[in-house]
């Protein structure tokens, strides 16, 4: 609930601008700072997301083999949290990329990170719920 406050508290702020100052004229809502901000806060959601579901899988029994390769008896520990994290990274390295060469996709990235954050957000939450024991 904190971060959700700090993120009101700093973004308020800005909103309350006003933009009449002689000689100014205001910022065009379809440019690129809008869609700059919409999108950061879509990195710190799908960050968050894959936090809470890492931290919600540790020590459980994994049902992606893709992140319990070789001899972890397909449960989470520090080896699928390093392919989760690395998974995670190379994909908003590959975005940062895009975007330099094509910034009108700004907007479409910051779709898919709110709509990943939200289906990893539902998985941390089942994961949350369910109960038994974590295992080693």
């Amino acid at each position: 609930m904190k971060p959700i406050i700090a993120l009101i508290l700093s973004v308020c702020p800005l909103v309350a601008q006003q933009w009449n100052t002689p000689g100014v004229r205001p910022p065009d809502p379809l440019e690129a700072p809008r869609y700059e901000t919409v999108y950061m806060m879509s990195l710190v959601s799908l960050t968050g997301a894959a936090a809470a579901d890492m931290s919600t899988s540790w020590g459980r029994v994994e049902l992606n083999p893709v992140l319990t390769p070789g001899s972890t008896q397909g449960r989470f520990g520090w080896q699928a949290a390093a392919i989760k994290l690395g998974v995670t990274a190379t994909s908003l390295l590959i975005q940062r990329r895009m975007i330099r060469h094509r910034p009108e996709l700004k907007k479409t990235f910051a779709v898919t990170n709110f709509i990943t954050a939200g289906a990893m957000s539902a998985v941390a939450l089942r994961n949350a719920s369910v109960g038994g024991p974590r295992g080693r």
